[in-house]
């Protein structure tokens, strides 16, 4: 039961990385001794399920390294898998190789989707599946990545640890085009898919009626220009609404509220609201004495004892899609140059999970894609069977006392129960049908497909029937005849 992703670099930069390793190399400023340092052209990650049951999914999640070169202390203690010879060189060792593996066991708490070490290490949530409680909403915020002592400045009236960065998700909008993983495809109306998801926070700013249309027309101009400039314009959700309130003399040009799920009470992490205010004071026209004020609110992350500022929004993410069932299929990251969590590309998951070998690997790149390229192999299906990797319930009706005024009700319920980390995307599909009528169904397997028939439409059975679930087709269904009532 595997789920690979693939995570591509591009431009080919492990050159340069090899010749500045061979030539002139500072192993005391490049690396201390008990950490491993990577540089390569690809990153696969591949996600075992070991173990699954109501409360918790225990993953053995592997990196694997191609096409690369890697320093390693002489106190590293990993376990590291690769297919050449370390060659010592001071206190530090070599080696050039076309695969280089790390493993970790990941368990995921199923209510919260937060994962975890079996030290009892909290990693932050599972960003690679959406839960249930998610996909229920139509906003979904999701802890991507979290960025420790990066606070660049800001105060509040709590002790900062770093700056968190939300995943933005509307579950309403659909992919551009369909995705094929192996010989499945996910269509394109089967995702949930973002072109950016930068939202800006509050901000409103204090100024007299008398020169709104002013300032209105001056604000255009300039954020247009830096929009252009910043060339994000696509990026970001929320445009300005430029809303003046005459009561308090305050104009609104953003607000994230909207953005905002309802629900957030399951996530390992609480938001909190306009953590931050941030005052600031300016003229107005600009040569005159009269005074405005600008205020923008910034929200925050509590996570485990710490706080955050938080940001809406992965800065280098260009768009990002998954599956109806929750699966991540891929993300699209542009503009990033630097270690690979700097730019938010690797989730906080993993580069917890793997410690400083994530956090001291570089990117030498402009472009990163992560894509989900195998879903499952030929023993992924080996359990998942209508008996425990789903329940399904069947119900048909019928009622009268002749085919010519008989009636009916016919539905199909399902549950998943651990199918979503196997098969993205699947549908279930059937038919709730009469001897007349016949009506087809198609979507999630966690759904509930009803029909009532009216009299005269049935005759002698009311069918409710799954032609197709899950990875080997299974099919299954009752019948109710004239004259038994309802079956199950």
């Amino acid at each position: 039961r595997n789920v690979n992703f693939i995570i591509v670099l591009y431009r080919d930069y492990w050159s340069y990385w090899r010749d500045r390793l061979n030539k002139s190399l500072d192993w005391r400023a490049l690396d201390i001794y008990n950490t491993l340092k990577i540089a390569c052209n690809k990153i696969y990650l591949d996600i075992k399920i070991i173990d699954i049951n109501e409360s918790t999914i225990t993953l053995n999640t592997t990196l694997i390294f191609v096409d690369g070169f890697a320093i390693m202390g002489k106190d590293y203690n990993q376990s590291v898998r690769i297919d050449s010879k370390w060659i010592k060189k001071s206190d530090h060792y070599f080696s050039e190789f076309k695969k280089l593996t790390l493993s970790r066991i990941i368990y995921v708490d199923r209510s919260s989707n937060e994962a975890y070490t079996g030290n009892g290490d909290y990693l932050g949530e599972w960003v690679f599946l959406l839960g249930k409680n998610d996909l229920a909403q139509r906003n979904i915020l999701m802890l991507y990545s979290i960025m420790e002592d990066g606070i660049l400045g800001y105060k509040a009236n709590r002790t900062l640890s770093g700056v968190a960065f939300l995943l933005y998700l509307n579950s309403s909008v659909h992919g551009k085009s369909d995705y094929k993983i192996g010989s499945k495809v996910i269509k394109a109306s089967n995702q949930i898919y973002m072109h950016g998801n930068l939202i800006r926070s509050r901000h409103i700013v204090v100024i007299s009626e008398k020169y709104l249309n002013d300032y209105i027309r001056y604000f255009k101009e300039n954020s247009i220009k830096l929009i252009k400039k910043l060339n994000c314009s696509s990026l970001i959700l929320n445009k300005p609404i430029l809303k003046y309130i005459s009561k308090n003399k305050t104009l609104v040009i953003t607000d994230d509220s909207r953005f905002i799920p309802d629900n957030l009470a399951y996530k390992p992490w609480k938001l909190i609201r306009k953590l931050i205010t941030i005052k600031r004071t300016f003229n107005y026209p600009l040569n005159s004495n009269n005074t405005c004020t600008r205020i923008e609110y910034i929200h925050g992350v509590e996570y485990r004892g710490k706080t955050y500022v938080a940001f809406i929004g992965i800065p280098s993410l260009i768009n990002i899609s998954y599956s109806r069932s929750g699966i991540l299929l891929y993300a699209y990251f542009k503009g990033v140059f630097g270690a690979l969590t700097e730019d938010q590309v690797i989730p906080s998951v993993i580069s917890r999970a793997f410690g400083d070998t994530i956090f001291n690997s570089m990117i030498l790149r402009r472009s990163v894609w992560i894509k989900l390229i195998s879903l499952y192999d030929d023993h992924c299906c080996e359990h998942a069977t209508t008996t425990d990797a789903t329940e399904i319930d069947y119900l048909a009706c019928i009622g009268g006392t002749s085919t010519d005024n008989s009636y009916g009700y016919a539905s199909v319920s399902g549950t998943v129960l651990h199918s979503e980390l196997c098969v993205a995307g699947d549908l279930m599909r059937g038919r709730l049908a009469t001897d007349y009528v016949t009506w087809y169904f198609s979507g999630p397997i966690d759904n509930t497909y009803s029909h009532s028939f009216e009299p005269g439409t049935v005759g002698l059975r009311v069918s409710a029937i799954v032609d197709l679930n899950l990875c080997d087709g299974n099919t299954g269904g009752v019948t109710a005849w004239l004259g038994g009532g309802c079956s199950y």
